[in-house]
């Protein structure tokens, strides 16, 4: 369809040539503008490119608004919400390919170090009050190397994820979408109660089920701080997906993940608790994850993009 024939059309009309309508062709300023407008209210999410003076009132009246980089004009450039640097249409999917990695990066980084700070928070309180030894079960040295070493290393290898083809199959969030959403306050609570079940019952039974620790309280701190760390090591693999499975499989295909956990746990173990039998366990864990690397490249996993 022309321009001149489109702006002739009544509303009810334009309702029902808009969902066929393929190309408008010599079409005007107040053409584009007002074919924008009808798409918005008919529920569209709308993107619009251009690279003339002409595009300025349909790059604004837009959700999402492209303009050229190269050819494109200031005008155009004023009035939108993303340059195509390179005027190439395929950077628009590495946009959006990267955005949605971006804003899950946030996500999982803010229900890591959530789920771990409130998990410490409630430990430290309930063994310090509960406790008959009248100190909590992670000193103040201990608690220094879990929001040092283990927050911020660990936080920096879900941040670092790449882009992945995988974020394309789903569908996009609502713009007005909150960032906490209702399945991360579920994980969060989820995870900071199984967490502080697991140290507490192992704090409180800890006789019963190792046998008889009272006359070595080192060895027994030195027990539940490795729980601890393991615990939130699962956390952490967790993070990488949506689903316990899919997080498995990605936990063992980044190399990156399994190194760094393997340099925590072996020396945030040794060194924090100061007992022989974390550095033992400490050990063993090394082996255990230098193994786990040796088994992480999945020739079947989806390839990382890299960034445009």
């Amino acid at each position: 369809m022309e321009g001149p024939v489109f702006r002739e059309l009544a509303e009810h009309e334009m309702k029902e040539v808009i969902p066929r309508l393929q190309v408008l062709a010599r079409s005007s300023l107040c053409d584009k503008q007002i074919h924008v407008e009808n798409l918005k209210a008919m529920g569209e999410i709308v993107a619009v490119t251009g690279d003339g003076a002409n595009d300025g009132p349909a790059l604004k009246t837009a959700n999402v608004g492209f303009s050229m980089g190269i050819a494109g004009t200031e005008v155009a450039k004023e009035a939108l919400d993303i340059i195509l640097m390179d005027d190439n249409f395929v950077s628009i999917v590495s946009a959006i390919m990267w955005g949605r990695c971006i804003n899950d990066a946030v996500r999982k980084f803010l229900q890591f170090q959530l789920s771990v700070n409130i998990t410490a928070v409630i430990i430290t309180f309930v063994t310090a009050v509960a406790s008959g030894w009248e100190s909590s079960v992670l000193s103040a040295v201990q608690l220094l190397w879990v929001n040092i070493i283990m927050d911020a290393s660990a936080a920096l290898t879900l941040a670092t994820d790449l882009a992945t083809r995988d974020l394309l199959n789903r569908k996009p969030d609502r713009k007005t979408a909150p960032l906490f959403t209702i399945d991360m306050s579920k994980q969060i609570i989820g995870q900071s109660v199984y967490s502080t079940a697991v140290v507490l019952v192992l704090h409180f039974a800890g006789n019963a089920i190792f046998g008889r620790l009272d006359g070595n309280l080192n060895v027994f701190k030195g027990i539940l701080l490795n729980w601890y760390f393991m615990i939130i090591t699962l956390n952490r693999a967790i993070m990488w997906g949506r689903c316990v499975n899919d997080a498995v499989r990605k936990f063992l295909q980044f190399q990156l993940s399994v190194n760094i956990t393997a340099v925590i746990i072996t020396f945030v173990t040794a060194v924090a608790s100061g007992s022989e039998s974390s550095v033992l366990l400490a050990v063993q864990l090394f082996w255990v994850y230098i193994i786990m690397d040796d088994i992480a490249t999945d020739p079947q996993s989806p390839q990382p993009q890299t960034r445009p």
